[in-house]
């Protein structure tokens, strides 16, 4: 989370730097395509901690961590 905040002051600096205009530049920024890539790499991310999960609570822990094997 710590990044976005960081990203738009780079940006902000990047666009004053370059004498542009800001509210050209921002009402051009293609805010949708953004955010659903960024839902899709959460959503899968998600997915995976769901998956991981589902599989470690239907295996025995205490075999598992004893078993070097892969699960």
């Amino acid at each position: 989370m710590i990044t976005l905040p960081l990203t738009v002051l780079f940006v902000q600096f990047a666009v004053t730097a370059s004498c542009l205009d800001q509210i050209v530049f921002w009402s051009e920024v293609p805010i949708l395509p953004i955010l659903i890539f960024a839902a899709a790499i959460v959503s899968f991310v998600a997915l995976a901690y769901f998956i991981g999960g589902k599989r470690l609570l239907q295996c025995d822990l205490n075999e598992t961590l004893r078993n070097d094997a892969l699960v």
